[in-house]
């Protein structure tokens, strides 16, 4: 329990526009597609719970891996496993930005000097 704990503040534009995990939890109705910042743990948690009850999800990560701590083989089960649910697992990604537009977010990703925008319903900064 991370009594106390709060959520790292994104440092780019729309960076205000993120949820933090404690709001996926209150959550009264699930989106019907959402977008996680990062790849660790608590990324793969929801987005897994989220897939499971028909949310269309993306994870966005920055590193070459997720969960960059966790045993290798380990962690190619879960990816596997990720991806067979059908979450888009998106890695070597910057976000650079988000926008709402229309009633949805646009989250600006950067790789290998291209941007990419995913569309979403709503973002979360896990």
């Amino acid at each position: 329990i991370a009594t106390g704990a709060k959520p790292r503040v994104l440092d780019f534009e729309g960076g205000n526009l993120a949820l933090s995990s404690t709001e996926f939890l209150n959550l009264k109705k699930l989106p019907k597609s959402l977008l996680c910042i990062g790849g660790g743990y608590i990324a793969f948690e929801f987005a897994h719970i989220a897939a499971r009850a028909g949310a269309d999800v993306t994870i966005l990560h920055r590193g070459e891996f997720p969960l960059e701590n966790f045993d290798r083989d380990i962690l190619q089960h879960l990816v596997d496993a990720t991806r067979k649910l059908g979450i888009k697992l998106v890695l070597k990604t910057d976000v650079s930005k988000i926008e709402k537009k229309e009633g949805h977010y646009v989250v600006t990703g950067k790789s290998d000097g291209k941007e990419s925008a995913y569309k979403t319903a709503s973002v979360f900064n896990s």
